[in-house]
């Protein structure tokens, strides 16, 4: 019996050490659980972390952007980005006028060959107040507009009407120069001097070829035939040879014409003019920060009276009378 109880003793010891190690592994398998956990968070922070570092690079980076942003706002854009002809004259240092130097006194060659006149003052003016060399293109009337289109010219400073045909190729600035078309006929023609006695079949006017005059002729005398020239001298000679009946054309034209030619041609005495007009500068189409220089540099000299006085001193006018309005 006592041997049995010993026994039992013992087997009881045993149990209780494998208890005992058992709630060991126990404990020990919680710690590394709790263990792993806390690397598990620590891992997350560290993720944490780097994201919050890439969310501050970023804003670092939108902060560089935005910076930027600021430094380009305070950048002064230069006007050679808005691709205007004016931008390339001022790079070139040259501006390039078109011009038919056939006009006196309007525009015309001097005793010496050298470019005179009205439009000449001007655009010599409008170079020294950009600063830059001018460069006069002389050029026959109807290769000017081609021209201009081509790119071969800034501008063109002959007295051209903006008719609404060209208004769709060019733009037109303010006006600068003032004239009247009337009719002048040989110096021994027979014809009564009105409208109906030139507008009748059998009759030839002649004109400027591709000028206003020429589409004066067109709208005003529909029955008479159109004879049209390259040059405006030609077109004189044609009437005062009596080949053409009579020739549309700018006063100051006929004036210095019968001057220099006596008893060849006269103006015919109409009750008015056939119409009066008023010149602009043509340069290519769309370009409005041109235009918009051109227009301002206008009306500043019209208003301090220096296209007056250019005009009155190269036509001979009244100084007296303004031909532009003072705004």
């Amino acid at each position: 019996m006592r041997n049995r109880r010993g026994g039992r003793w013992w087997l009881a010891l045993v149990l209780a050490f494998v208890m005992l190690g058992a709630a060991c592994s126990s404990d020990s398998s919680d710690d590394s659980a709790a263990d792993d956990g806390a690397a598990d968070d620590s891992a997350a922070e560290d993720s944490a972390d780097d994201a919050a570092a890439d969310d501050g690079a970023a804003d670092d980076g939108a902060a560089d952007d935005g910076a930027a942003a600021d430094e380009g706002d305070d950048e002064v854009v230069l006007t050679q980005d808005s691709g205007s002809i004016l931008d390339e004259i001022l790079e070139r240092g040259e501006l390039r006028v078109g011009m038919t130097l056939q006009f006196e006194p309007e525009m015309y060659l001097d005793e010496n060959g050298e470019p005179a006149g009205y439009d000449v003052e001007l655009v010599k003016l409008l170079a020294e107040d950009l600063g830059v060399e001018l460069k006069i293109e002389n050029q026959e009337f109807d290769a000017l507009i081609p021209g201009l289109l081509a790119g071969q010219w800034d501008m063109l400073s002959v007295g051209l009407v903006p008719r609404p045909p060209r208004l769709l190729q060019m733009y037109f600035t303010n006006s600068y120069v003032p004239y009247d078309q009337v009719l002048v006929a040989g110096g021994d023609s027979s014809l009564d001097p009105t409208i109906s006695a030139y507008n009748a079949d059998g009759v030839t006017i002649a004109a400027l070829q591709g000028s206003t005059a020429a589409s004066q002729v067109e709208n005003q005398f529909p029955d008479a035939t159109l004879a049209e020239f390259p040059q405006q001298d030609a077109a004189f000679l044609d009437v005062a040879t009596g080949r053409s009946d009579a020739l549309v054309v700018e006063s100051y034209l006929a004036e210095r014409f019968i001057q220099a030619n006596p008893g060849q041609v006269q103006v015919v005495p109409l009750a008015a003019p056939l119409q009066i007009e008023f010149g602009a500068y043509a340069l290519p189409y769309g370009d409005d920060e041109f235009l918009h220089y051109l227009n301002n540099w206008l009306q500043y000299y019209k208003n301090n009276g220096t296209l007056d006085t250019i005009y009155d001193e190269v036509f001979g006018s009244d100084p007296e009378v303004n031909i532009w309005p003072r705004e």
